[in-house]
């Protein structure tokens, strides 16, 4: 773990590999059936079509079928059945690549990027890329037109309160709070937009860890599938996020724009978990990126953390860090006993044990 202060919280032709293995990747789909066997004097393999591009809506993506052409040493070339074939399908990250099989690639619907297809005789493999580009909205505006007009940047537009600028994000921990300041608008439009994807969100602003805030916010909690849409198709790399409010006092309605941010993904999962400062809680939570909810980990509220022998109290826990081999995590505490900097053991279970 490192350790790191927390306050925030189409086309013709083909590609020819003449011996080797294609290109691996973090997932792969593979097909093909039974064993294949080398080609009597073959000597590569062209895969078309070559270097495709495709575009997904995130709903469903139609198969994509790939033929081999094989070069032989007189020079002659021949079609290729795609049964003598081992075909694989795999990303560079681990976002599921899709399934292919015998050639026919099902692609995964849910996420844009770079899928590596190989196709081997096990002597020889042919490669080529198919790039995906996911344009998907979320929810449904209840005027479509009335968000036609050129976006205006500036007061009084909302602005983005978390996550902050430059923050990085295991691809797989979804469930995060998108946050920003209404500005007394109700309808709003988030745009995540990366190199192989644009993910639109119409959304009311409504959450319940928004309604009593003050000045005015807005929330958007990101589900599973969501979320897939914009980490996995740019996992390794980044998107940048902004909020567009309608204003309906003018006529036509405007549409207020705020700032844009920039977002990072991991390349791959990230496993285990993440202690973050929460102000809800007064302190640290832990979030296990194998379960779905977070856990008050060392608080000041809803319930402080206690402690016995001796008595104390939790009141508030400011900025953090854990250590690099993850089991020890440091803050400032003020609890009833003490107002202090604590040096804690991290523990299975919460609380961490105070050292």
């Amino acid at each position: 773990m490192l350790a790191a202060w927390s306050c925030s919280g189409d086309g013709e032709g083909g590609s020819t590999t003449t011996s080797g293995s294609g290109s691996g990747g973090g997932t792969a789909g593979a097909g093909g059936g039974g064993t294949v066997t080398c080609i009597d004097n073959l000597q590569s393999i062209t895969l078309a079509p070559d270097n495709l591009m495709v575009q997904l809506d995130g709903s469903s993506a139609p198969p994509i079928t790939f033929t081999a052409t094989g070069e032989l040493a007189n020079g002659n070339t021949v079609t290729i059945p795609p049964d003598q074939l081992a075909w694989t399908a795999s990303r560079g990250d681990d976002t599921p690549a899709g399934d292919i099989d015998e050639g026919v690639l099902t692609p995964n619907p849910h996420a844009g990027g770079v899928v590596d297809i190989t196709a081997t005789d096990s002597c020889v493999t042919g490669a080529t890329t198919v790039v995906f580009y996911l344009d998907v909205t979320v929810g449904n505006p209840s005027d479509p037109g009335a968000w036609d007009g050129d976006p205006i940047v500036g007061p009084p537009a909302p602005s983005i309160v978390y996550p902050s600028d430059e923050t990085r994000f295991p691809r797989n921990l979804y469930r995060t709070i998108f946050q920003w300041r209404s500005e007394g608008f109700s309808e709003f439009r988030l745009i995540y937009e990366g190199a192989n994807s644009k993910v639109t969100v119409f959304t009311d602003g409504q959450h319940g860890l928004c309604a009593a805030a003050n000045p005015p916010a807005g929330c958007w909690e990101v589900d599973e599938v969501s979320w897939s849409f914009i980490a996995a198709s740019n996992a390794g790399s980044t998107a940048s996020w902004l909020v567009d409010a309608l204003d309906t006092s003018t006529n036509p309605p405007t549409v207020r724009r705020s700032e844009a941010i920039e977002l990072g993904f991991s390349l791959q999962d990230v496993e285990g978990a993440i202690f973050y400062w929460s102000t809800t809680s007064a302190g640290i939570r832990r979030g296990r990126i194998s379960e779905q909810d977070p856990e008050d980990y060392l608080v000041g509220k809803p319930n402080a953390t206690t402690y016995s022998d001796p008595d104390d109290e939790v009141g508030c826990v400011a900025c953090h860090v854990v250590s690099r081999d993850g089991k020890y995590l440091v803050a400032p505490v003020k609890s009833d006993a003490t107002d202090s900097l604590w040096v804690t053991e991290v523990t299975n279970n919460p609380p961490p044990t105070r050292i």
